[in-house]
């Protein structure tokens, strides 16, 4: 009977290339809101992302296929970093309609989500 070749798999260790995945994917989600920040929605390109993420375009193909889908990805992003922010301004505030009402403006308002880049986005 022959004995299966046994030895140690060389590379990552396992998990290591999800947080890679997922910390490139972030890298690129930051660059585009800095790249619309700063050049606009419509000279963003899968280019300009990934140089100002400091990775090669095929990078961001690979992660994204196209300036769509890293947009529609940026824009999700985007909007569960707010939906984190709002909701728990409202559980904060209490059981009270209009205390939920007045922290919920107030959330918009937060320097953590109303900063030139994040306008960038809601324009």
């Amino acid at each position: 009977m022959k004995e299966k070749n046994k030895t140690a798999r060389v590379g990552r260790p396992p998990g290591e290339q999800k947080e890679n995945a997922a910390r490139r994917r972030r890298q690129l989600i930051e660059a585009a809101i800095d790249s619309i920040a700063t050049h606009g929605l419509s000279a963003t390109t899968l280019a300009t992302v990934a140089k100002l993420a400091g990775l090669s375009q095929g990078v961001a193909v690979f992660y994204f296929k196209s300036k769509e889908g890293l947009l529609t990805e940026t824009l999700r992003f985007h909007n569960e970093e707010y939906c984190t922010l709002w909701r728990a301004a409202v559980e904060k505030a209490g059981p009270d309609p209009m205390a939920q009402l007045i922290a919920l403006a107030f959330t918009d308002l937060d320097p953590k989500l109303c900063t030139r880049r994040n306008l960038a986005l809601w324009t």
